[in-house]
């Protein structure tokens, strides 16, 4: 089973948070986040409704979901590690950041839900 860590402020690790305007690389950061997140959450949402309708975690969908969760592990890592090699920080004032805090924690909603699911499975 995968192992998650991603709690909605981990997408903030690059650094501290402060106020400038922001980097062509802290605008790319956002966007590429943002985008995977959304589709992960959609991903989410159709695995919740589809164990809701009694499918197991290894379904399809649910799968793509878990796949799709770890992409967005990896990418933050990634991205996090790029703008702290390039000294970059997000701005606080952005509101960017709140949407992506917001998107972050219905993923983990999502993934807390589909892994407590998974772990029951795997106890039968």
């Amino acid at each position: 089973m995968l192992k998650y860590a991603f709690a909605a402020g981990a997408i903030l690790m690059a650094g501290s948070v402060h106020a400038t305007p922001a980097s062509s690389q802290v605008n790319h950061y956002f966007s590429t986040m943002q985008l995977s997140i959304d589709s992960a959450n959609d991903l989410g949402a159709k695995c919740s409704e589809a164990i809701k309708q009694g499918k197991p975690t290894s379904s399809g969908i649910c799968v793509s979901f878990e796949q799709s969760y770890s992409i967005v592990l990896d990418q933050s890592e990634r991205l996090n590690q790029e703008l702290k090699d390039a000294n970059q920080q997000l701005p606080k004032s952005d509101p960017r950041l709140a949407k992506l805090h917001s998107s972050a924690k219905q993923l983990n909603k999502y993934a807390d839900s589909y892994y407590a699911k998974a772990g029951d499975s795997q106890k039968k």
